[in-house]
């Protein structure tokens, strides 16, 4: 992962840090096919949202932050106060 970030870094500029490179690997592997992904949510509803590892969760945070436009910081706030576990029990 370092060698492949000096060869993009050089190439292409900054961005390609091994950190940033295996950010971007988790999220293509969560979202593999491009269609899944929103256009209306932005690459920091992504960061947000690829931290949850269960995909049932990740999916009520992706759908819950479509339909009420939720931002970035409304995405997180609502994460943390476990809606996602408190609608489940209920």
């Amino acid at each position: 992962m370092e060698k492949l970030s000096e060869r993009l870094t050089k190439e292409f500029g900054k961005g390609f840090s091994s950190r940033n490179l295996r950010t971007m690997r988790k999220f293509y592997l969560m979202y593999p096919i491009w269609k899944t992904v929103s256009v209306k949510l932005s690459w920091s509803h992504y960061l947000e949202l690829i931290k949850i590892e269960e995909e049932n969760k990740r999916n009520f945070y992706l759908k819950e932050a479509l339909n009420s436009r939720w931002s970035v910081r409304e995405l997180q706030r609502q994460k943390n106060s476990l809606l996602y576990e408190r609608l489940a029990l209920s």
